[in-house]
């Protein structure tokens, strides 16, 4: 046992030690060659992860999206010959391969120092007594999760019909009408239960149900996911797979049974099937054609077609000028929560922008509306967009020191995540609901959890689960004496 945490412990300091030596070339080099840098810290964390799937499956999902969002559409450019429809000036392209390339290595550094945390703990701590306080057969820990449970579909319920609703709305006004404006044909209280499904179902998950009773939640909500993509979003289905299948070695880590051979190689052919479907529902919602190609160019195609978020972090070099009035828009999801939920908002009358329209870009927040504006004109205004990458916003906000910090913390959460025991409800909920907004980050806000997880409606459908669970509970210890 020993000696397996010693290789274990020699690995993770081979790998860090050969990326801080990319690190530092890169830095005295500044080569055109930058991406081959990127590419290979990137497959020594690959195999890293993927040598001890179960310890590391969080890592390897997150290495993936890395790559489908940052990296591959470039790799097809220099080795594939794939057509550029952006060209950027050389130094923002190497800038830009740098900037990658520290926040892989602090993402590395971030979630190694999470490791050693969590091994000295378990020094400290004696976890059979935890268990006993969290033990499946307490009452208390019976009576949490049916709330939990029955919470989740109550609201997945009125998800698949908001779902259904919205993608009816989509068919009769077009999939960009979405964008320009909001679905009135939706109640807000439909919309805050829609949203809240995911944050009681990872609560209930949190709670370590029996193997049966959570395949069954799982199944629906992947259910769910599949339902999302006849309203256009192909990343809702995505997140979704991903963080069944994380959750789902996580248990399999912890007691076994989970994941077997037929899983494993029903997922691997299911993959190529699942490029094909996105490749062909990106095509048809825009009114397109799709046209399949062969295997090795309909990849390509996914990872051009998917790979636009690197083209963020060179846009805000180019369109330095135009966004310098912009702070803070790292953290745009946390000022939303703070300033513009309904109380605050309606209490100081703060004018709140959604949609594509020009007060949003002008007078928003929000870094990817303001360079979609600007990029696309009165396309964006027809619901065209560029997104956003996490990697762009630290470094827009905070500089280089910014990208540091904000991708050790991505290190640090991905491996507390992978490392969760189910000791603790509320904690071990935020960490399971966190993969979907940890994983998409290539793609999304630095803090996108925290607009889903720690939004008003959240606080408030998780309070309600605990009052009404604690009611429960002195009712039943009121009537036994």
């Amino acid at each position: 046992m020993g000696k397996n945490k010693i290789e274990i412990g020699l690995k993770e300091l081979l790998i860090l030690f050969f990326s801080i030596v990319i690190l530092i070339v890169s830095i005295v080099v500044k080569s055109d060659k930058l991406l081959i840098g990127v590419f290979v810290v990137w497959i020594m964390m690959m195999i890293y992860a993927f040598t001890d799937i179960y310890n590391h499956i969080v890592l390897f999902f997150y290495l993936s999206s890395f790559f489908v969002f940052l990296i591959g559409r470039e790799i097809c450019f220099v080795y594939f010959g794939l057509e550029r429809y952006y060209t950027y000036l050389e130094p923002y392209n190497r800038f830009t391969f740098f900037l990658l390339i520290v926040s892989l290595v602090f993402i590395l550094i971030g979630y190694i120092y999470s490791g050693c945390r969590y091994q000295f703990s378990m020094l400290l701590v004696k976890r059979n007594r935890l268990r006993d306080i969290n033990t499946n057969n307490s009452d208390v820990h019976k009576v949490y999760s049916k709330i939990c449970k029955i919470a989740f579909y109550i609201c997945y319920i009125v998800s698949i019909i908001s779902t259904m609703i919205q993608a009816i709305y989509i068919k009769n006004g077009g999939y960009l009408v979405s964008y320009m404006s909001e679905n009135k044909s939706i109640s807000p209280l439909f919309s805050y239960m829609t949203a809240f499904s995911s944050i009681a179902l990872c609560l209930y998950l949190a709670t370590n149900p029996t193997k049966k009773s959570a395949l069954c939640a799982l199944f629906f909500y992947e259910i769910y996911g599949v339902l999302t993509m006849l309203t256009g979003h192909r990343y809702t289905f995505i997140a979704i797979s991903m963080t069944v299948i994380i959750y789902m070695c996580i248990r399999n880590r912890i007691e076994g049974g989970w994941i077997t051979k037929k899983y494993i190689i029903a997922i691997l052919v299911m993959v190529p099937f699942l490029i094909i479907f996105l490749l062909a529902l990106d095509s048809i919602r825009v009114g397109g054609e799709f046209k399949f190609e062969g295997g090795g160019k309909s990849i390509i195609a996914f990872l051009d077609q998917q790979g636009g978020s690197i083209n963020v972090i060179k846009r805000i070099f180019y369109y330095k000028d135009e966004i310098e009035d912009l702070h803070f828009t790292a953290f745009d999801n946390l000022r939303s929560v703070l300033f513009e939920n309904a109380i605050v908002r309606n209490i100081f009358d703060i004018k709140v922008y959604s949609g594509n329209s020009v007060e949003h870009a002008l007078y928003g927040h929000s870094l990817a509306h303001r360079l979609s504006y600007y990029e696309y004109g009165e396309m964006y205004l027809q619901g065209h967009g560029v997104g956003s990458c996490y990697i762009a916003e630290l470094y827009h906000d905070f500089g280089m020191i910014g990208v540091m910090i904000g991708s050790f913390f991505y290190g640090y959460i991905l491996k507390k995540i992978n490392n969760i025991q189910f000791e603790n409800y509320l904690g071990d909920g935020i960490l399971i609901a966190m993969i979907y907004y940890v994983i998409l980050a290539p793609r999304g806000n630095f803090d996108g959890f925290i607009g889903g997880i720690f939004s008003l409606y959240s606080v408030f459908g998780t309070l309600m689960i605990c009052i009404v669970s604690k009611f429960v509970i002195w009712t039943r210890m009121r009537d036994q004496k």
